[in-house]
C-alpha cells in the first residue's frame, strides 16, 4: 500500500514541477519552501515504504536524481527555469527527513528494547532432555 502512495505522490510532483508555470505564480522564496517540504514528504515516505537499509540508500541516491533532472528539464518548459537553489532545497528536504525519520525509528527501537515483557519461568516447568 504505502508503495503506491509514494508512487502517486512522486507522479503528482512530477506533474506539478514539469507543468507550465502561470506568470506571476512565483512568491518570493515561497519557492524553496515548497521544494523542500514536497522533497520532506518524499523522503518520509520513501523512508517508510523501503524497508531495508540499501532500498533507503537507493531510493535517496534516486530522489535527489530526480530532483536534479527536474530541474534540468525545467529549463526548457515555458515559465520555468533551472535553478541550483532549487536542487539544494530539494537535497535539505530529503536530509532533513531521512533524519527525523532514522532518529523516530532508533527512539522506536530502543522503546521497544526496554519495555519487552519477559514473563518470570517458574524452574520446575523446565525439562532438560528427554
Amino acid at each position: 500500500m504505502f508503495r503506491s502512495i509514494f508512487l502517486i505522490y512522486v507522479i503528482v510532483v512530477l506533474y506539478f514541477s514539469l507543468s507550465p508555470s502561470p506568470i506571476g505564480a512565483e512568491i518570493l522564496h515561497s519557492d524553496k519552501l515548497s521544494h523542500f517540504i514536497a522533497y520532506f514528504v518524499m523522503g518520509f515516505l520513501a523512508y517508510i515504504t523501503f524497508r531495508a537499509f540499501r532500498q533507503k540508500v537507493y531510493m535517496f541516491v534516486l530522489i535527489i536524481l530526480l530532483g536534479v533532472l527536474i530541474e534540468g528539464a525545467q529549463h526548457y518548459i515555458p515559465g520555468r527555469t533551472a535553478s541550483y537553489t532549487d536542487i539544494v532545497a530539494n537535497t535539505l528536504g530529503l536530509l532533513i527527513s531521512y533524519f527525523v525519520c532514522w532518529l523516530a525509528a532508533s527512539r522506536i527501537t530502543k522503546m521497544k528494547k526496554l519495555n519487552t515483557f519477559t514473563p518470570d519461568v517458574d524452574q520446575s516447568d523446565i525439562i532438560i532432555g528427554d
